[in-house]
């Protein structure tokens, strides 16, 4: 079945860098959320897979740097009164 993905227009506009790696992993975690899932799930991405859609090739080192880059990464949220909400990844 093909998922489609929905980006909130906040998340577009919010102010982060990510390499087109980190965008994908992040991509495809955000097709695995369900309506529902439970605080706390573990949502997992697979290499073969991430290789599949990509069309990339990643190594297991350079994906688990590029996970634990990830954690530490902040993302900054503007809110239409004027707040700022950051966030780790």
């Amino acid at each position: 079945m093909e998922k489609q993905l929905v980006q909130h227009n906040a998340l577009t506009e919010a102010r982060y860098e990510m390499s087109a790696l980190e965008k994908n992993i992040v991509y495809m975690l955000m097709r695995e959320l369900k309506d529902g899932d439970p605080p706390g799930k573990t949502y997992a991405v697979a290499i073969k897979e991430l290789h599949q859609i990509t069309g990339r090739d990643t190594d297991h080192l350079g994906f688990a740097k590029t996970v634990d880059t990830l954690v530490d990464k902040l993302l900054y949220i503007n809110y239409q009164g004027g707040g700022i909400y950051s966030s780790t990844c």
